[in-house]
């Protein structure tokens, strides 16, 4: 067995800084926030993920924000072998700021250098065009653990 590898996306390391706001979200509306390459890896190899993101709210309106971790070919693919299960919740105006944390773990079925990505996207029955809410810098990161 390999010694473990850790992974850790560092400060700052969201790779967006908004999250678009639709009536009624799409893949197009797909963000990924974090991103972490993992090399050489092998067909058994044991990722466990950690990762947590935080969103600011100034919309005056509920907003349902959902996230998921995927194994992906990128590190811009919002698609992949899924990780943590895509779920979420309403960002309320009176909250302001809400927090994602996501655990989870996958056992690898292929070879070579795959990303880790946490992707995020928002939704409001009531939103405007344009609509975005914040992702905060420095509040989360990704970290992976290499079996």
């Amino acid at each position: 067995m390999d010694k473990p590898l850790h992974y850790d996306s560092s400060d700052s390391s969201e790779m967006v800084t908004t999250l678009p706001v639709p009536v009624a979200a799409d893949k197009t509306h797909k963000r990924v926030v974090f991103s972490l390459a993992v090399p050489d890896l092998s067909s058994g190899h044991i990722l466990q993920v950690m990762a947590e993101f935080q969103v600011t709210n100034d919309l005056g309106y509920n907003v349902m924000c959902m996230s998921q971790i995927i194994l992906a070919e990128s590190k811009t693919s919002v698609s992949g072998t899924e990780i943590t299960e895509a779920n979420g919740r309403n960002v309320t105006p009176a909250a302001h700021h809400d927090s994602f944390p996501k655990i989870g773990s996958v056992t690898v079925t292929t070879t070579g250098t795959k990303y880790v990505n946490v992707v995020a996207w928002c939704a409001a029955s009531n939103a405007t065009t344009g609509a975005r809410i914040t992702v905060d810098a420095d509040y989360g990161r990704l970290s992976v653990i290499r079996y």
